[in-house]
């Protein structure tokens, strides 16, 4: 059971780092915090990403290819996310 919320937890990384990946200050904060407790990580990605990756990522160049990723990541997270409050 542990693995396959690490797995997880990895992919949501990845998706929150590629949402975010536009906005440097974020990418640093990313590159701090990752050592740290892959919990906690997701936590914190999970925080981040709607009050900054979500609204800045659209001003960037790639729309198109923002949100057509964006609908599958969220669609994919109500499917299967235990653990939002």
């Amino acid at each position: 059971m542990k693995q396959r919320q690490r797995g997880r937890g990895e992919e949501f990384v990845r998706r929150c780092i590629g949402r975010c990946k536009s906005i440097p200050s974020v990418v640093m904060q990313i590159e701090i915090v990752q050592p740290r407790t892959e919990k906690e990580f997701v936590q914190w990605c999970r925080r981040n990403k709607n009050a900054e990756c979500e609204n800045k990522t659209t001003r960037s160049g790639s729309e198109e290819e923002d949100d057509a990723s964006k609908r599958n990541n969220d669609k994919e997270e109500e499917e299967n996310s235990p653990f939002d409050g």
